[in-house]
This record gives structure tokens, C-alpha cells and sequence, in this order.
């Protein structure tokens, strides 16, 4: 029992490392949309004297703001599922091995 204990201990570290990704990815994110806002105010501005040429940019870096906080998203989404996920399976696998003698050949046999 002390094993899975010890597991659930090092799950919690998994998970905190994680949060720490998360939160870079997030900072990330903010600082893309800071730098869409910033661009999309300077083409609005430029629009007057461009006669409305920058109004037409301002969809397309609106666009491609979007387009880069969704591939972060997608990025961390990928991380934390596969990384995490298979590391936690084996990490319970082994414990839960090493608590009951046997039950992974059991569980393979039948599955």
C-alpha cells in the first residue's frame, strides 16, 4: 500500500510540473494577444491614411493571432494527454505490479 502511496505522491509532482507548462503556455497566449491587439490598433490607426487599405490587414492579423493561441492550445493539449497519461499508466502499472505479484500477467491473459 505504501507503493501506491508513494505513487500517488509522485502523480501529484507529474501534475504540478504540468500546472507550471500550463501556465508558461498561458503566458504565451497572453503575450500573442497583446501582440495582436497592438498590431490591430496600429492598422486601424494607419487605416485613415491608407484610405481604409489597413482596415483589410486588420482581419488578416486578427486571423493569424487566432491561428497561433490555437497551435499553443492544440501543443499543450498534446503534452499534457500523451507525456502525462503514459507516464502515470506505467508509474501505476509498476506500483500496482510490485503490490500485487502477478496481476499484470493476469490482467494481460485476459485482455
Amino acid at each position: 500500500m505504501t507503493v501506491l502511496i508513494d505513487c500517488c505522491g509522485v502523480l501529484a509532482a507529474g501534475l504540478a510540473v504540468t500546472a507550471g507548462a500550463v501556465v508558461v503556455a498561458k503566458g504565451a497566449v497572453i503575450a500573442q494577444l497583446v501582440a495582436t491587439a497592438a498590431q490591430m490598433a496600429t492598422a486601424a490607426a494607419a487605416s485613415v491614411a491608407t484610405l481604409g487599405a489597413a482596415a483589410a490587414a486588420e482581419a488578416l492579423i486578427g486571423e493569424v493571432g487566432k491561428r497561433i493561441v490555437n497551435a499553443i492550445s492544440q501543443e499543450m493539449e498534446s503534452v499534457v494527454t500523451g507525456e502525462l497519461a503514459s507516464t502515470v499508466v506505467e508509474l501505476f502499472r509498476v506500483a500496482i505490479q510490485e503490490a500485487v505479484p502477478g496481476w499484470c500477467s493476469t490482467v494481460s491473459a485476459t485482455a
